[in-house]
C-alpha cells in the first residue's frame, strides 16, 4: 500500500494521496478486508505541464505503472460517482435531482412549471423533479445565444395544456407528452409544458432567498479550519498541518478493525529520559533510541574494553605464586561445564547479534556496504530471536546448579576491601568456591539483568499477545539499556576467566585446576574439598595427565 502511494504521487499533476484499507465504513459495500481505496487530489488543468493534458491520458499511465502489482485489479473513478450512482437506483438520469419531502408537498408546488420533468410517489410522499439540459436552454435564449448543437426552446403550449392536480393526483404523467425531453422518457417521469409564470418567478426568489439567509446565518464569523485548509492548499499545496495535527493528537477515532490502538493512528505525544520537548511518542522514542542509547550506550562498551585492555597491558595476568603441583582438583562437574558453556555462548550470539543491529549501521555499513550489511543484520536478527529461548533456558539452569555456592558470606567483605590488591599486586585472599567478585556477577547479573532482558525480550519477541505500542517502546528500551549494561558488565567477567588470572580457563574447559592454583584463589574452598566436606573432589588429587577414575 505504501508503495502504491508512493508511485500516484510520483506524478507531478497530484496533490496528494491517502488510502484505507478494508470494508467502508458506511457498511452498504459487501467488499471483504483484502479492499483497498486510494484518494489521488489533481492541480487543476492549466496548471498540468506534463506530458499528460486530460485525465484520461493521466489514468492510463497511471494505470501503466500500476501493473507491476501481479494479481491486484485497480478501478478509477471519481470521488462523487458513488453517489451519483445512487440516482440510477432510483431510475433517474437528469443533471439536476432535486427531491421534496413532505406529506403534504402539493402546496410547495407553484401553479406552473415549465421544462420541468416531475414524477409523483404517492407511498411516499415526496416529489423528485428533473430539469434537463435541452430545456434550460429555453432560459439561456434570453440571456444570449444557445449553443448551435441546443435546439430552439420550444413554443409555449396553449393554457388547456396546463397540469391540473387531477393529474398529480392520479399519477398519470405519461398523459402530458414528452416532445421536449432531451432523452428517452420514462414510465415514471412527467413534463410539464406550461409557461413560467409570475407565481413561479416569485416562488423561486423567495426559496432562493430564504436559502442564502439560511446559508449565510449557518456560516460562523470566522472560516471554519476546512476553508482554512481550502485557501492554504493555493498558496502552499501539499500542506496539510492542521490535518496532521488533528492526527497526532492521539485522540481514539472510528474504524472497523477491531483491536488494541486500531483507532489511534499516531500516538499523542511523549517525552523520553533525556528530551527537553514533547513530540509524538513514535518520534520521542527514535530519538531516544538513535541518541542518549546508541551515544551513550556506545561509549560505556567502548570504554570498557579499553579500560580492560590498559589494565591487562599495565598490570598482567593475576598470577599463582607457587608453582604447579601436578595433582589436579575437579573445579566442575560434567553438567555444570555444558550448562555453564551453553550460557556463554547464547549470551556471545545475542550480545553480538544486537550490537551489529545497533551500531551496525554507524560502524559497519560504511565498510561492507549495503549489501553484505542486509544480509549480515537479517541473519542478525534470525539468531537473536532464535537463541534468546536456549538462554533463557541455560540462565535459569545456572541459578538453580549455582544457587547454593553464591549465597554472600561474611570473608565476602574482606575481599571487596582488598580486591585492588589482588588485581594489581596478585595478594591472597581467602575465599569460598567462588570469591565475591564472581557472587556480585551471579545475583546482578545472571540473576537481575538476565531477568530483565528476558522479559523485556519476550514481550518484544511475541507481539501477538496484543501489547499497546507503548508498552513496545518500553520494553524496548528497557531490553537495550540492560543489555548494554550487561555486556560491558560481562567484558569484565569473561576477562577474568580467560586471559586475566592464569588457569582460570583450564577450569572451565578441563573442569579440572591444579592444586596450587585453588589453594592461592579459594583457599576456603580448597580446605573444605581436602577435608572431605565437598563433593567435588572426594577422590582427592589426580596426578596431571593421569586418567580420570570415577569414585565408586
Amino acid at each position: 500500500m505504501n508503495r502504491a502511494r508512493i508511485l500516484l504521487c510520483s506524478f507531478p499533476e497530484t496533490t496528494t494521496c491517502t488510502s484505507q484499507t478494508g470494508r467502508p465504513d458506511d457498511g452498504t459495500d459487501p467488499t471483504g478486508f483484502f479492499n483497498c481505496e486510494y484518494y489521488v487530489g489533481l492541480k487543476p488543468y492549466g496548471e498540468w505541464k506534463g506530458t499528460y493534458h486530460t485525465k484520461a491520458q493521466l489514468t492510463e499511465a497511471i494505470k501503466e505503472k500500476l501493473e507491476k502489482f501481479p494479481g491486484i485489479i485497480f478501478n478509477f473513478t471519481q470521488p462523487a460517482e458513488d453517489a451519483v450512482d445512487d440516482l440510477h437506483v432510483l431510475c433517474v438520469d437528469a443533471h439536476l435531482f432535486l427531491p421534496l419531502f413532505g406529506c403534504d408537498v402539493f402546496r410547495l408546488l407553484p401553479g406552473a412549471w415549465r421544462g420541468l420533468g416531475v414524477d409523483l410517489e404517492q407511498s411516499t410522499y415526496y416529489v423528485r423533479i428533473m430539469v434537463f439540459v435541452r430545456v434550460l436552454g429555453s432560459f439561456a435564449a434570453e440571456a444570449g445565444p444557445m449553443p448551435e448543437e441546443a435546439e430552439a426552446p420550444p413554443a409555449a403550449e396553449p393554457a388547456a395544456a396546463r397540469l391540473s392536480r387531477r393529474h398529480l393526483d392520479e399519477g398519470r404523467p405519461r398523459e402530458l407528452g414528452r416532445e421536449h425531453q432531451a432523452a428517452p422518457a420514462r414510465a415514471a417521469r412527467v413534463p410539464a409544458h406550461l409557461p413560467i409564470g409570475n407565481a413561479m418567478r416569485r416562488t423561486l426568489l423567495v426559496l432562493g432567498l430564504a436559502v442564502f439567509a439560511a446559508h449565510a446565518l449557518a456560516q460562523p464569523a470566522a472560516p471554519s479550519d476546512a476553508q482554512q485548509q481550502q485557501e492554504r492548499q493555493k498558496v502552499q499545496p501539499g500542506n496539510n498541518a492542521p490535518v496532521w495535527r488533528d492526527v497526532k493528537s492521539g485522540e481514539k477515532q472510528y474504524t472497523s478493525i477491531p483491536g488494541r490502538e486500531t483507532d489511534v493512528l499516531i500516538q499523542p505525544p511523549a517525552r523520553f529520559p533525556g528530551q527537553s520537548a514533547m513530540a509524538t511518542a513514535g518520534e520521542a522514542w527514535r530519538n531516544f533510541r538513535n541518541g542518549p542509547v546508541t551515544f551513550y550506550g556506545g561509549w560505556l562498551v567502548v570504554l570498557v574494553l579499553a579500560a580492560i585492555f590498559a589494565f591487562y597491558l599495565w598490570k598482567g595476568p593475576v598470577k599463582v605464586h607457587e608453582p604447579p603441583t601436578g595433582r589436579l582438583m575437579r573445579r566442575f562437574s560434567p553438567v555444570e561445564q555444558v550448562i555453564h558453556w551453553s550460557t556463554a555462548i547464547s549470551f556471545s550470539v545475542l550480545g553480538i547479534s544486537g550490537l551489529v543491529m545497533l551500531f551496525g549501521k554507524y560502524v559497519l555499513l560504511p565498510i561492507v556496504g549495503y549489501t553484505l550489511f542486509a544480509w549480515l543484520t537479517a541473519l542478525c536478527k534470525n539468531l537473536h530471536n532464535f537463541i534468546a529461548p536456549l538462554f533463557i533456558v541455560s540462565v535459569l539452569a545456572t541459578a538453580v546448579i549455582f544457587f547454593r555456592d553464591n549465597f554472600p558470606k561474611s570473608y565476602d567483605w574482606l575481599w571487596f576491601r582488598r580486591a585492588w590488591a589482588w588485581f594489581a599486586r596478585s595478594e591472597h585472599i581467602p575465599t569460598g568456591r567462588f570469591n565475591a567478585g564472581e557472587k556480585a556477577w551471579f545475583w546482578g547479573g545472571v540473576i537481575l539483568l538476565s531477568v530483565l532482558v528476558a522479559w523485556s525480550g519476550l514481550v518484544l519477541l511475541f507481539p501477538n499477545f496484543d501489547q499497546s505500542r507503548q508498552v513496545m517502546q518500553d520494553a524496548w528500551s528497557v531490553h537495550a539499556i540492560a543489555a548494554l549494561i550487561y555486556i560491558a558488565v560481562s567484558f569484565g567477567h569473561i576477562y577474568m576467566g580467560t586471559i586475566g588470572v592464569e588457569g582460570s580457563y583450564r577450569a572451565m574447559r578441563e573442569g579440572v585446576v591444579d592444586e596450587s592454583w585453588a589453594r592461592e584463589h579459594h583457599e576456603i574452598w580448597y580446605n573444605e574439598v581436602k577435608s572431605g566436606r565437598r563433593r567435588e573432589a572426594a577422590g582427592g588429587a589426580v596426578p596431571e595427565g593421569a586418567p580420570h577414575m570415577e569414585e565408586k
